[in-house]
């Protein structure tokens, strides 16, 4: 048997599918493992043997609205977590507050209800110990994040993702009214920004505490899981809650207890949290506005 993930939703879904796709392909044991996500294969080429350019024409815009299916010997199974998720009875989408909901026990709901009722398989146990769970990124793999130099000297780092979310997880309000006056009321902070432009295309002013990482990526763009890498880094992570913001969501973060996340969105749920052991970590929805005020009282 094949067995082939795939998304045609964002690159936020791929991410946040992984663990469950891994815990899969360990119980399944197939001949062999696809991606189908027209994204860089290196989003997913630690669990598979092939690569993943979107063309696959057993994958037609249907199959956006069901969770798997047969075709031949290859089991298809999506990733996109919205998927048909009106159909699952008692779906956590508000384990901590009214606005705020913990996405590794949605995923898990989602996962296990189709895989019960489509493939008998259960997969609930993942909830008992789900730090096992939290992804690690090989750092070999990804060594381009060395490139940019940990600031030194500095009582903090923020890594801030101003780079525009192509999911339309916020709205692309500019940022630079927000940055500007704690960049330099906070000369002790080093600030580190994904984009050396604001969302109207604007460049952003230059300060002694700001450093562009696209600095450093001008010939090798930095990728997502060296993003990723990066963070680790930092003691605050504030951005639009979007697969570069959500591959941050490594295990070296998610079990730091002094590590804080700021998240922003403006979607009428909030899917800012992986799991709820992040509730210490300051994990609520966010607007812009209210996440630079979060962010002063961080500081």
């Amino acid at each position: 048997m094949i067995l082939n993930f795939y998304s045609q939703a964002h690159m936020g879904d791929v991410v946040i599918a992984k663990p469950f796709c891994k815990e899969l392909i360990n119980i399944l044991k197939p001949e062999e493992v696809r991606f189908s996500h027209g994204y860089n294969s290196k989003l997913t080429d630690d669990l598979c043997q092939k690569g993943n350019p979107f063309d696959d024409v057993n994958i037609t815009h249907e199959s956006h609205k069901v969770f798997c299916y047969y075709k031949g010997n290859i089991l298809f199974i999506n990733m996109w977590a919205g998927v048909t998720q009106s159909q699952i009875p008692n779906l956590r989408h508000a384990s901590l507050n009214d606005n705020s909901y913990c996405i590794f026990d949605y995923m898990l709901d989602r996962y296990n209800y189709f895989l019960n009722k489509e493939l008998k398989i259960d997969i609930s146990y993942m909830n008992e110990s789900p730090e096992k769970y939290f992804w690690v990124v090989d750092k070999d793999k990804f060594p381009l994040y060395r490139q940019v130099p940990i600031a030194q000297g500095y009582r903090k780092i923020v890594l801030l993702y101003n780079q525009e979310a192509q999911s339309g997880q916020i709205k692309n309000e500019n940022m630079r009214n927000h940055i500007y006056p704690l960049v330099e009321k906070y000369k002790d902070v080093m600030f580190y920004l994904t984009s050396p432009k604001d969302l109207d295309g604007a460049e952003l002013q230059r300060f002694d505490n700001v450093t562009f990482v696209t600095d450093f990526y001008e010939k090798t763009p930095m990728d997502i899981w060296e993003n990723a890498l990066f963070s680790e880094v930092c003691d605050i992570i504030v951005g639009a809650v979007s697969a570069p913001y959500m591959s941050t969501w490594t295990a070296p973060n998610l079990m730091n207890p002094s590590k804080q996340f700021v998240p922003i969105t403006s979607m009428a749920y909030g899917d800012s949290m992986w799991h709820k052991s992040q509730k210490a970590l300051n994990h609520r929805v966010r607007t812009i506005p209210e996440a630079f005020t979060e962010l002063n009282d961080l500081l």
